[in-house]
């Protein structure tokens, strides 16, 4: 498993493009796949690991509980390919900027999740590190 780790801020340009750190995009490689991530963030995945994680799922959602397979049809509805450009950018798309609370021109964070990177709203992001280093 390749590990995604590091922490970088980033702005989002006017058109919904975020240049990804070096680190993540050697890891994602030429074909990725972004996602709603859990508390409200974006995860990116290299293919290998989306499909693991989509296996995974398959399996829980064999047990018959609705929950899981209300949860899997949401994610995978969620999830597109990736492409990055000559520049290093990746396409933000609108659905995934409202999910996650992130505009045009605004300063997020990319950071390494072990088994995939997450595009934050710097202020979420902090939120629940305040929530962390109060319990």
């Amino acid at each position: 498993m390749n590990t995604f780790s590091g922490e970088y801020e980033r702005t989002v340009d006017n058109k919904g493009r975020v240049v990804l750190p070096p680190p993540i995009r050697e890891l994602i490689g030429k074909k990725g796949y972004i996602s709603q991530g859990d508390d409200g963030c974006l995860a990116l995945w290299t293919q290998t690991e989306f499909e693991s994680q989509a296996q995974k799922r398959l399996e829980l959602e064999s047990e018959g509980s609705r929950e899981v397979r209300l949860k899997n049809r949401f994610w995978a509805a969620s999830a597109f390919p990736i492409d990055i450009d000559a520049q290093g950018r990746i396409q933000l798309q609108g659905r995934h900027r409202t999910y996650a609370g992130i505009d045009f021109n605004q300063e997020i964070v990319v950071i390494g999740a072990m088994n995939r990177a997450e595009i934050w709203n710097s202020v979420k992001l902090q939120v629940l590190r305040n929530l962390l280093e109060n319990d």
